[in-house]
């Protein structure tokens, strides 16, 4: 299990990224229910 392909990299950022929008749009969603 050496080497990691450009896909499976490119999955990782994905989720990543998804996981981070996520976090946000969960905190900007309390934000406005705090106001």
């Amino acid at each position: 299990m050496g080497t990691v392909t450009k896909e499976e990299l490119l999955k990782e950022f994905v989720i990543e990224l998804l996981l981070m929008l996520a976090h946000l749009s969960m905190m900007s969603d309390l934000e406005f229910k705090e106001d």
